[in-house]
């Protein structure tokens, strides 16, 4: 996994990403809903105060860093990523 500079972003927390249907993903904290998510390590964008930055996939057969901008995935629209299930 390739870590991102620590002079542009926060230590990375584990974050979950959560589809939506509009065939979008969205960044999540915590884990409120007993659905299948995509779990990975978010690290927020010191420049912000909102939630934008890069978020690294950990449970998909190849992982992805993907950017978020406002809690949203950005440029990963109709694409059906192969989740885990989180109980």
């Amino acid at each position: 996994m390739l870590l991102p500079n620590k002079e542009e972003y926060e230590k990375g927390i584990r974050a979950y990403l959560h589809p939506e249907k509009d065939n979008q993903y969205y960044l999540q904290l915590e884990d409120r809903a007993k659905c299948e998510l995509i779990e990975g390590i978010f690290f927020r964008r010191l420049d912000t105060e909102m939630n934008s930055g890069i978020f690294q996939t950990k449970n998909l057969p190849k992982n992805l860093t993907l950017k978020i901008v406002d809690n949203r995935v950005q440029g990963l629209k109709n694409v059906k990523l192969r989740q885990k299930m989180i109980s």
